[in-house]
């Protein structure tokens, strides 16, 4: 036995032995609210754990608890993260209703939110649902979570977010926030050892420098083997993360900061596997034993080209701060670098038959200025009125290449060497690679504010609006690589240059009531405004003249927070209705000739009608637990995609958008003379759901849930901590991804159980 291999094998049996004495598990279910609270946060001598703790939050560019916001918020502090040993978006949003994420790669990220996506991932259009980090919007989120060890907060802000934020976002946004250099010495070191050969580790050091300049430096690395496994190369799906981040402020003056941030993270994935469903893609039947490739294994299989997806991704960003009297004024700039390479064997056989290569190369800058009035300042009006106001600049410009080989197992290949297609057949032997290939250029700029007056003492209006002016420019360049063989990906060669603009103004009216102090009730209308696309990989002229418009939105929204019994009892409610006009749909298309293409289109109109609750409640000061759900009912109003050929979408369900969630967090925590014992059990559950919007029997998802725990020890001396922690308790298998090319469908299959030990040092 190899070194490498008793050393695996050591791992192994010392998480098994761990295992079975019933010191794993980990969590996925996620309350608004710090599960520890400390001592601060309870008033008198009372013990803090009979109280529910808080989290403060910037959602409404201020801050504030997350109860005092009148919007549908669920907040994570840094600590829960690092409890929970969080460092993804997917283990993220397993425990948050109404958000949904999967990854099958990290190059196909999925996110949803109240039922609002995008399933591309291309530099043509715009996500529906954004991702944040330090205020900078990331137009590309492939692995911008990855490896973050270092955060003070996340926010999941659910419905249109246009009045507060820079950059417009239609159907949600995650914003997560980095922690600040601090004003005295204080650092992190961890390790984690666990199943599927999984190892990271990482940590952060933060001090002054002198009584006006501040640092913080953290980094994170993470290797873990795949679930997804090539017989033919021995190679898996595993990911590699490395990240380092770093901050430095000064204070130029008593009332004016400057703060300078950076941080690069390079992802790799060792493979993109996914599982044939069906018949092979372009399979040449006298040549090829299709039987032999379908052999139902979803986590093995034998491919031609095992893949790789790598993905860089660097940011800059400076900001000043002025906190006078009566405003914050904030400018923000940024520059983000995002670069990408994935290889996919998109026939998932052993057989050469279709290949993929892609190619992203970004630069995306921005610049925010923001005012915002002081609660107590004299722009205040003595704290009746409390307001921000915004100028936003936006520019994303990048080119987008796809290969698309086909090979000598293919039936472009066969009918190149048998072009009368009359026997006697002969085998293929020509290897076919086209190319799409697409420019473009955004610009982006807005103005937004928002202002909440205080009619009385209990009751609140808001009124917000953004204007929005959108230009993108874009050419497509697709090239037939061997002239005379018209099918896939590309018949003919062509170029196409274009320009799409769009505009649109966004208002937002609301209103706050509160009765009590710990009781408020909102209602709020928004409306929310998303650029139209262009298509990513045009395979024809045809393909590449179709743009979808703009989709636009109507929301609606009620709620009520409430905390009961002295802060021991909170009971979150929202029920909300969004009406889309021109909703924009991943759908793939088979065109005349039997070639098939992923375009993006208008889906005409769409409801999304929901109710989600969130509560929490001390049971006893050692016991606490949390529970939410959300139903989801979203549907195609109006959706006829041919008249003539019957192809009515019109009453389907939309895509990825299960009618039913809910998730279920119980942690108990116990003294253990001076040291602390908390256990926790997790139990999250997602109903049924289409990945498409034909809503094909071969499309539905099965429900699903999902167990997870945890057991956490610190020691007595408070700052180490050892946490054992598992995942998909119950070994669930279900899919994460399903497609169609033409008549072969594939998928993609979720992680299946995980565990390990995670130990941390803070000093």
């Amino acid at each position: 036995m190899s070194h490498y291999g008793a050393i695996r094998d050591w791992k192994r049996n010392a998480l098994f032995g761990a295992t079975a004495l019933g010191l794993v598990f980990s969590q996925s279910a996620y309350a608004q609210v710090e599960s520890s609270p400390s001592a601060e946060e309870a008033s008198g001598e009372e013990d803090a754990t009979t109280r529910l703790g808080q989290v403060v939050v910037t959602a409404q560019r201020r801050e504030e608890t997350a109860q005092d916001v009148p919007v549908s918020l669920t907040a994570v502090s840094g600590a829960e993260l690092e409890a929970k040993a969080v460092t993804d978006l997917d283990t993220l949003s397993q425990g948050i209703v109404g958000i949904s994420y999967d990854n099958t790669s990290i190059a196909t990220p999925e996110l949803y939110i109240r039922g609002i996506g995008t399933n591309r991932r291309d530099i043509g259009s715009d996500p529906s649902s954004a991702v944040y980090v330090d205020d900078i919007y990331q137009p590309r989120f492939s692995n911008v979570l990855s490896g973050l060890v270092d955060l003070e907060r996340v926010e999941v802000l659910r419905g249109p977010q246009g009045t507060l934020f820079g950059r417009n976002t239609i159907g949600g946004a995650i914003s997560a926030t980095t922690a600040a250099p601090s004003d005295e010495f204080e650092g992190r070191v961890y390790g984690t050892l666990g199943n599927k050969e999984t190892v990271a580790a990482g940590g952060s050091i933060s001090g002054p420098f002198s009584d006006r300049v501040r640092a913080r430096l953290s980094a994170g690395y993470s290797d873990e083997e795949g679930f997804m496994f090539d017989d033919v190369s021995g190679k898996d799906n595993g990911v590699r993360s490395v990240t380092v981040r770093g901050k430095v402020e000064f204070d130029i003056t008593d009332n004016l900061l400057f703060r300078l941030g950076a941080n690069y993270t390079d992802t790799n994935q060792g493979g993109t596997f996914l599982h044939t469903a069906n018949t092979p893609l372009f399979v040449v039947g006298p040549f090829v034993d299709q039987a032999s490739t379908l052999d139902g294994d979803r986590y093995h299989g034998d491919y031609s080209l095992p893949g790789e997806n790598d993905i860089q991704h660097q940011q800059v960003d400076a900001r000043l701060i002025w906190d006078a009297d009566a405003v914050t004024v904030t400018a923000i700039s940024s520059w983000i670098g995002f670069e990408q390479t994935a290889t996919q064997d998109l026939d998932a056989t052993p057989f050469d038959i279709i290949t993929y290569e892609g190619v992203t190369d970004t630069d995306t800058y921005s610049a925010e200025l923001r005012i915002a009035s002081n609660d107590g300042g004299s722009a205040s009006f003595g704290d009746r009125l409390s307001w921000v106001a915004g100028l936003y600049y936006f520019n994303d410009k990048g080119d987008e290449g796809a290969t698309f080989t086909t090979g000598t197992d293919s039936i472009v290949s066969f009918l190149a060497a048998n072009p009368t297609q009359m026997p006697p057949f002969n085998p293929g032997t020509l290897r076919k690679a086209d190319q799409t290939n697409q420019s473009t250029d955004m610009t982006s700029v807005a103005v937004y504010g928002q202002a909440t007056l205080s009619l009385t003492d209990q009751l609140s209006l808001t009124l917000g609006a953004r204007y929005t002016e959108d230009d993108r420019d874009f050419v497509h360049d697709s090239i037939n690589g061997l002239p005379g063989v018209p099918l896939p990906a590309v018949p003919a060669s062509f170029t196409r240059v274009g320009n799409l603009q769009s505009d649109s103004f966004d208002p937002k009216i609301g209103l706050e009531y509160r009765p009590a102090d710990d009781l408020m009730f909102y209602a709020s209308y928004s409306e929310g405004f998303k650029s139209g696309a262009v298509q990513s990989t045009a395979t024809t002229i045809q393909i590449a003249e179709r743009v979808a418009e703009p989709e636009t939105v109507k929301a609606y929204e009620v709620g009520m927070k409430s905390e009961f019994f002295d802060n021991r009892l909170r009971f979150n409610i929202a029920a909300f209705q969004n009406e889309f006009e021109g909703l924009q749909v991943r759908r793939v298309v088979v065109f005349p000739g039997g070639f098939s293409s992923a375009v993006i289109e208008n889906a005409a109109n769409s409801t999304i009608k929901g109710l989600e609750i969130e509560s929490s409640a001390v049971v006893t000061p050692e016991f606490q637990l949390n529970a939410s759900y959300a139903y989801l009912d979203a549907s195609y109003d109006s959706y006829v995609v041919d008249a003539a050929a019957g192809i009515d979408f019109t009453g389907n369900d939309l895509v990825r958008t299960p009618h039913h969630r809910f998730n279920v967090d119980a942690v108990y925590t116990k003294d253990v003379q001076d040291a602390e014992l908390q256990l926790r059990l997790a139990y999250n559950y997602t109903g049924e759901f289409y990945f498409q919007p034909a809503n094909l029997p071969r499309d539905l998802e099965e429900s699903h849930g999902l167990i997870s725990a945890s057991a956490r020890y610190t020691l007595a001396n408070g700052t180490t901590s050892i946490l054992l922690w598992g995942r998909n308790l119950g070994d669930e298998e279900y899919r994460t991804y399903s497609n169609q090319l033409d008549q072969q469908v594939t998928e993609g299959w979720s992680a299946k159980r995980t565990f390990g030990v995670t130990v941390s040092q803070k000093f």
